[in-house]
């Protein structure tokens, strides 16, 4: 069987909340939010390509939380808009046009008299665009003024959300993108982007929803063997938080704050799996595979597991499971199931297409997501009809 060559035991910012609370702060107790002072500011200024110098209309401007688009001469032009004041005492303006690069400045508010902005946007021709909204998780809330990033290193790409909450951001390389999203008195929630179409702005089926900070949830799972067995006495730690599985693996831990935690997991006989999880509102279970310690490797660890049937027959063998990473259809896994039609797959933690097909019957395929840490994905079963 061709096998992957590991799996990661740590992720990036994950998770997806929602909010309002706008410009808010947590209070003491962590979950009210409290206004930051406000003050005015008013300045005009032009977008333009960078190459030709011409004006660009129906350009997207947000300052302070606020949305100007561009008209023909592409002006735009704020008078006496209320914006928040922060610690460094200035603004962010992000500016972004379809098939350009959206682009970020940092303005000084001194005394709300802004000096004139000649805002240059870079051709990016055949490029993506994602627009999407952010929102208090607790009150459901619209948040202006958040930020949100696609991409990494030079490719990425920020602006920030109207009074509606709204945020285009343009210029992007199109396939998979990470998104993430931030306000001030909230956790940064982590998107993936499967695929980013060029051409068209892709749109976020749902809200960024973004907890604040603070917040505490409580966190179950199960914690099994690289058999599939119930581990009793096994230990779970969130930095001083602890609790110990039940006799059929089931653990539960409270007051796990939301956020970038460590999680370890823990037991006699086995080897400790240490990795970081983003801890959101909509984390789910966290179920986890320990192996056994010793000289040898585990004889079959896996990550995602199931069982094929096939229509006409009750032998289920000679079906091939194959995981295709997304995007790409990269293969990193595949086995041929028993006669009892059982599989097992040891693939990293991403997003996979998995493929079972057998000659005479008709392929099945299903999307998995893998988390992190050894977490495991069970029951994912095919059936297959005959052709």
């Amino acid at each position: 069987m061709k096998r992957a060559l590991g799996i990661a035991l740590s992720c990036l910012l994950a998770g997806c909340g929602g909010g309002s609370g706008v410009f808010g702060l947590p209070d003491s107790g962590g979950t009210n939010q409290q206004p930051l002072p406000t003050n005015t500011a008013t300045f005009s200024g032009t977008v333009r390509d960078a190459v030709t110098n011409l004006p660009l209309a129906n350009a997207t401007v947000v300052f302070g939380g606020n949305k100007r688009v561009t008209g023909n001469d592409g002006v735009f032009s704020y008078q006496n808009v209320v914006v928040p004041v922060t610690t460094a005492q200035s603004i962010a303006l992000s500016a972004s046009l379809s098939q350009f690069d959206t682009r970020l400045l940092e303005l000084p508010l001194g005394t709300g008299q802004i000096a004139p902005q000649d805002i240059a946007l870079t051709p990016h021709p055949g490029t993506a665009s994602v627009t999407g909204r952010v929102r208090d998780a607790q009150s459901q809330n619209n948040l202006p003024n958040a930020s949100v990033v696609v991409g990494t290193g030079q490719a990425a790409r920020e602006a920030r959300t109207d009074e509606t909450g709204t945020f285009l951001i343009t210029g992007l390389e199109a396939g998979r993108q990470q998104l993430l999203a931030n306000a001030t008195g909230f956790v940064t929630s982590q998107l993936i982007l499967d695929s980013l179409p060029i051409g068209v702005t892709f749109s976020l089926s749902a809200p960024i929803d973004l907890l604040p900070a603070g917040t505490t949830i409580t966190v179950t799972g199960t914690v099994r063997d690289e058999d599939g067995n119930a581990l009793s006495g096994a230990t779970v730690r969130v930095g001083n938080l602890s609790a110990s599985s039940q006799p059929n693996g089931f653990y539960q831990l409270t007051g796990v704050p939301v956020g970038l935690q460590t999680f370890t997991f823990s037991g006699a006989g086995f080897l400790t799996s240490t990795f970081q999880l983003q801890v959101t509102g909509s984390l789910g279970q966290v179920n986890v595979v320990l192996f056994r310690s010793g000289v040898n490797p585990p004889v079959s660890p896996f990550t995602v597991r199931g069982r094929v049937t096939l229509g006409g027959t009750t032998d289920f063998g000679g079906v091939t499971i194959t995981a295709l990473e997304q995007p790409g259809d990269v293969q990193r896994d595949s086995v041929t199931t028993a006669s009892d039609g059982r599989y097992q797959l040891f693939i990293p933690e991403g997003t996979y297409k998995l493929r079972a097909t057998r000659a005479g019957f008709a392929t099945s395929e299903q999307n998995v997501t893998v988390p992190p840490g050894g977490q495991t994905v069970d029951n994912v079963n095919f059936t297959l009809t005959p052709q």
